[in-house]
């Protein structure tokens, strides 16, 4: 009865040796992961917690010095348009004298069908001469080259007839 009660003791030791091995491998990731999110929690709440104050960049810097200067020297209505188109431009608002699009196409669905199919032909193509070329050995590199290109071409093109499969036709592109 001992000599089982021990087998059991080792069997049992045997476990929790495997279990701290196992733990131990994922405990020191879960614990990197614990301590990151709570980095960045401590961080957001010191954020909100203590705002920093604003420090202009150089290039801000540079602005206004040259808003400063160009301020003294123009008359008040030219400085008062000339902060208008600034601020418009930096909130990515178009300007009102710009030119509209000069000319607008529409693109068939056909077209990119076509397209694609041209791409995965090519690029089984690229791909097959790659696979040539791989089959020697001073063409290997060139051929695993060719390869990757041919393959990478190849997708393009199957995604295009995906896409085209998943969006509403004919497109309008003005230019």
């Amino acid at each position: 009865m001992l000599g089982v009660l021990l087998r059991i003791d080792e069997f049992e030791g045997e476990i929790s040796m495997s279990v701290r091995r196992v733990l131990g491998r994922i405990g020191v990731p879960v614990m990197a992961f614990v301590v990151a999110i709570g980095m960045f929690f401590g961080a957001a709440g010191q954020a909100v917690a203590a705002p920093q104050p604003v420090v202009q960049s150089p290039e801000q810097a540079k602005v206004a010095e040259l808003q400063a200067e160009y301020k003294a020297e123009a008359s008040a209505e030219d400085y008062r348009k000339a902060v208008e188109t600034y601020d418009r431009l930096v909130a990515g608002k178009p300007d009102p004298v710009e030119v509209p699009a000069s000319m607008c196409v529409t693109i068939p669905k056909w077209a990119v069908v076509a397209y694609a199919w041209y791409a995965i032909v090519s690029g089984g193509a690229t791909a097959a001469v790659g696979a040539f070329l791989d089959g020697t050995i001073v063409g290997l590199p060139a051929g695993a080259v060719l390869n990757a290109i041919g393959i990478g071409v190849g997708v393009t093109g199957s995604g295009l007839l995906y896409w085209t499969d998943h969006t509403s036709w004919p497109k309008r592109v003005c230019v």
